[in-house]
């Protein structure tokens, strides 16, 4: 296995220092390459390479902290969607247990509400979990994207900030269109 870039520089106390001060990863790789400047050395470390090590080092750490900005937001859209499909649930709990209770005309059981009301629940649980389906999915596609990036990066930096320029432009577009401006 090949010795890691960050070990070869000498460069582990600054990553484990920004790891205990809980900084992000873009803000510990451009310490880490301001440092390299300033020492006048011409290497560069990449995203990949800074993953890569942390990976190495606890292998569970480096996916959270590889994505600081999706992560947080995915847990508060799931929290959220969570909270209301929960609320419905125990409102059309509430409504069965009463539909259960009442009788119609004919002293019967009112069979057609309390099977509307279990499919209704149904088709809730189903809805939340095809949502948190998407945006496990879209964490998984962020996540590919990123590490094709870091390896562009790593290989040719023109080229990647190239990519990322293009990506930005058509996010801004996307973004634009969708909001109707």
């Amino acid at each position: 296995m090949a010795i890691s870039k960050i070990v070869r520089l000498g460069l582990e106390e600054m990553v484990l220092k920004g790891r205990e001060n809980g900084d992000d990863l873009r803000f510990i790789l451009d310490d880490l390459n301001a440092h390299l400047a300033t020492l006048g050395l011409p290497d560069r470390v990449s995203l990949a390479s800074l993953t890569r090590y942390l990976a190495s080092l606890a292998p569970a750490a480096a996916p959270a902290m590889h994505q600081p900005q999706i992560a947080p937001r995915m847990a508060e859209v799931a929290l959220n969607v969570g909270g209301r499909a929960e609320q419905a649930l125990a409102t059309l709990d509430e409504y069965l247990t009463i539909a259960q209770g009442e009788l119609d005309q004919n002293g019967q059981h009112n069979h057609a509400a309390i099977i509307g009301y279990i499919a209704e629940s149904r088709k809730q649980v189903k809805l939340f979990v095809d949502l948190m389906d998407k945006l496990y999915s879209a964490q998984r596609i962020a996540i590919f994207q990123q590490t094709v990036l870091d390896a562009i990066e790593e290989a040719d930096p023109e080229a990647a900030a190239k990519i990322r320029e293009n990506l930005r432009r058509h996010h801004e577009i996307r973004r634009a269109s969708l909001l109707g401006a």
